[in-house]
């Protein structure tokens, strides 16, 4: 069985610390769900967190799942090409 941890309520103003705290947390194999539905913008310091938490995840084999991203905040991160590197989940569905 998967190590899980959860980090809830993501706050998009200390968006960045909790994307690093989220990546000392990385055990291999692990899979480390983030609640982003507090989040509706994203700054550049945070897309460079985010890159560098999926780098981590990687290199590690962790699942980085990034859970009630609203649908302007996955375009962004689809525009900068990042959701291929996470798993996102909604509370009615997994995409």
């Amino acid at each position: 069985m998967k190590p899980v941890t959860e980090i809830v309520g993501v706050d998009e103003h200390r968006l960045e610390e909790y994307v690093r705290e989220a990546g000392l947390r990385l055990v291999a194999g692990a899979e480390i769900e983030l609640d982003f539905s507090c989040v509706r913008r994203i700054g550049p310091r945070a897309v460079q967190e985010l890159e560098m938490l999926a780098h981590a995840a990687e290199e590690e084999a962790c699942i980085i799942v990034l859970r009630g991203v609203n649908i302007d905040l996955y375009k962004a991160l689809r525009l900068l090409d990042l959701t291929r590197r996470f798993a996102f989940r909604n509370e009615e569905q997994v995409l």
